[in-house]
């Protein structure tokens, strides 16, 4: 069973290496671009119930 994983394993190690996606000009800046939303500031919980 080691040795079918190792083969399964190996192949996609191969398959993966030799593996090259073309590249669409101008991607990578149509990407910074876009830009990523800020993450939403949450409230400070109270623990205390100060504030309330």
């Amino acid at each position: 069973m080691i040795d079918s994983n190792d083969d399964i394993f190996n192949h996609i190690k191969s398959v993966m290496r030799d593996h090259e996606e073309p590249y669409d000009e101008g991607a990578w800046e149509r990407f910074k671009a876009a830009g990523a939303p800020a993450p939403a500031k949450k409230a400070p919980l109270s623990t205390c119930g100060i504030g309330r």
